[in-house]
């Protein structure tokens, strides 16, 4: 597993776990708020250094790159897009149109069976093929309405939006 300068971080083996003692991210990943102070020796240019971690072929840790990691600009952020979209949220044609969009996603993620001879399904291939054509289909359909109807009503052009607006539209 690669660090966050791409250096070799840690070695997953059929039998251990070993950690870079010069990867930076040994000791950034050490806290989940990453301040860790970082001794000389984690260069992620220099020769790695390998000590085992763990006798399993697992390992738990905290690795920064999945979350955020600051703390104003995230909440600013976020109460300037409530402000903005409270209305919008409370309508019928966001509600169906956010559902639409995890099927148009569901479909997507779906897409490959159209590429495989074996397709993983209880029933005929065929049948599979068409439940992601419908999901697909259907997802589209539906999103690209919701934003139709949106629109209209100003919402996605920075305009007062009321739910009984959007409603009627």
């Amino acid at each position: 597993m690669p660090g966050y300068s791409d250096e070799p971080y840690l070695r997953i083996g059929p039998d251990s776990v070993q950690r870079n003692v010069n990867s930076p991210a040994t000791y950034l990943n050490a806290t989940p708020e990453g301040d860790s102070a970082l001794p000389l020796r984690a260069d992620p240019s220099d020769d790695q250094d390998w000590e085992r971690v763990s006798a399993e072929p697992s390992l738990t840790c905290h690795d920064h790159r999945t979350h955020w990691m600051g703390s104003t600009l995230l909440l600013l952020l976020l109460l300037l897009a409530l402000r903005s979209i409270r209305a919008v949220t409370t309508s019928a044609p966001y509600a169906v149109g956010l559902i639409g969009f995890v099927l148009l996603m569901q479909g997507l993620s779906d897409v490959s069976v159209f590429w495989h001879s074996q397709v993983p399904s209880a029933g005929p291939a065929w049948l599979a093929r068409a439940a992601v054509v419908v999901t697909f289909g259907l997802g589209a359909g539906v999103t690209l309405g919701s934003l139709r109807v949106l629109r209209g009503a100003g919402a996605l052009t920075g305009g007062s939006v009321s739910p009984a607006s959007t409603a009627a539209g």
